[in-house]
């Protein structure tokens, strides 16, 4: 098993989806330097060529020869196929494959919500959240007073990560050269030079990105049976982005505005499938609030490794919603059944909620290593049962 973890991390350590499927950054300067001055300038880019051929056989290799039916072994193969297929939507850029196998590995908006006896979809809570936020237009106009420079904001993630003693693993650089204004890996809180950030975005870095997808890599990382844990397989993408938006909700970070954006996406995607090209994406988003490059940014990514003239869709952010609630109703059940360890379990290293089975003979076995780093809002136990508790009364009562 741990020469057949090695082999799957020589073979998928080096893939990179999103950077793969993103349009070049000088696109997003030349349309919007145009649109700043009241002119709409046509898009027009080619991919690079990519040929992913000898990876592609080298995992079907690696799926045909690992032996099936211990669950260590059936994870391995799981993540090499969901692997697989990403490089095949890789080099299919520019072409429905994008949209085909996108769809297969991050779902559509049509697809249902967990929990709801099959009678809401994703696209049915999109609209609901937007419903929602529109009821508290007064809220929707406020800002923290409290801003925070790029400085401000590496000493407080330098803080955080200390704190929870995973200083060791993650740095934190200001970096002149950054395009975004934040970018975050495993090891590496990067904050461009000179941006500024409000609290919100703040709290939201620290517990969406460092204290769960960065939190679950250095766990997965040291996992002695199966290191590539450190990697999200993208069959992993929703729970893990799930577990991130739930970090956020119950560690009282998140904002309805977050909330907003990751709804207009769902509706976005709905609307691109329906054959909305790049302008219409972007004057939805920027009819809903957003400014121009926020909104180049969000129409962007709905069409990522497709083109302004649309046809082509990319899904991952119909994984958020899903993920999001598939995750409470986990935390819920474990937490209903007494079996606080199997929570635990779910920091050990980035997992599908359907591995769980998988991970729990493999913890029972003694071949699962405890996670060294849990979230501080996982720590008080008694405050997110109480919370859990009460979300689920309220949820109950019929609204008059």
């Amino acid at each position: 098993i741990i020469q057949h973890d090695a082999d799957l991390r020589k073979l998928v350590s080096r893939v990179r989806i999103l950077g793969s499927l993103n349009w070049p950054e000088k696109v997003k300067h030349h349309f919007l330097s145009h649109i700043d001055h009241g002119h709409i300038k046509p898009i027009a880019f080619s991919y690079p060529k990519l040929n992913h051929s000898d990876a592609i056989e080298a995992l079907e290799s690696y799926i045909r020869n690992t032996d099936k039916g211990h669950p260590a072994l059936d994870h391995l193969v799981l993540n090499a196929e969901s692997f697989l297929l990403a490089l095949k939507m890789i080099d299919g850029r520019g072409t429905s494959t994008v949209t085909e196998i996108s769809s297969e590995l991050y779902g559509l908006p049509s697809d249902i919500m967990p929990g709801y006896n099959n009678k809401l979809t994703i696209l049915d809570a999109a609209r609901y959240f937007l419903d929602t936020a529109g009821s508290f237009a007064s809220e929707r106009g406020y800002q923290a007073p409290e801003e925070m420079s790029d400085t401000d904001l590496s000493q407080f993630m330098n803080d955080s990560i200390s704190k929870a003693k995973m200083h060791k693993h993650i740095k934190v650089i200001i970096d002149d050269k950054l395009v975004s204004k934040v970018s975050v890996t495993s090891s590496v809180v990067r904050i461009r030079k000179g941006a500024n950030f409000t609290v919100y975005e703040a709290d939201q870095l620290l517990y969406h990105e460092v204290m769960t997808h960065a939190l679950t890599s250095v766990n997965g990382k040291a996992q002695p049976l199966l290191s590539t844990m450190q990697y999200t397989a993208p069959r992993i993408t929703r729970t893990q982005e799930g577990l991130a938006q739930f970090s956020e909700l119950i560690s009282g970070s998140i904002h309805i505005d977050r909330l907003t954006r990751v709804a207009l996406r769902i509706i976005a995607i709905d609307m691109a499938l329906g054959g909305a090209d790049f302008l219409e994406l972007f004057k939805f988003f920027v009819n809903s609030g957003q400014n121009n490059e926020e909104a180049y940014l969000s129409a962007m990514r709905i069409l990522r490794g497709g083109t302004p003239e649309g046809g082509i869709v990319f899904l991952k952010d119909n994984v958020y919603l899903q993920g999001m609630l598939e995750v409470q109703t986990f935390f819920m059940e474990a937490l209903k059944n007494n079996n606080l360890h199997a929570l635990e379990v779910l920091f050990s290293g980035k997992m599908a909620i359907s591995d769980m089975d998988r991970m729990l003979f493999l913890d029972q076995q003694g071949f699962l290593k405890k996670p060294k780093f849990i979230p501080s809002w996982y720590k008080n136990i008694h405050t997110l049962v109480a919370r859990l508790a009460f979300t689920q009364f309220a949820s109950n009562l019929k609204q008059k």
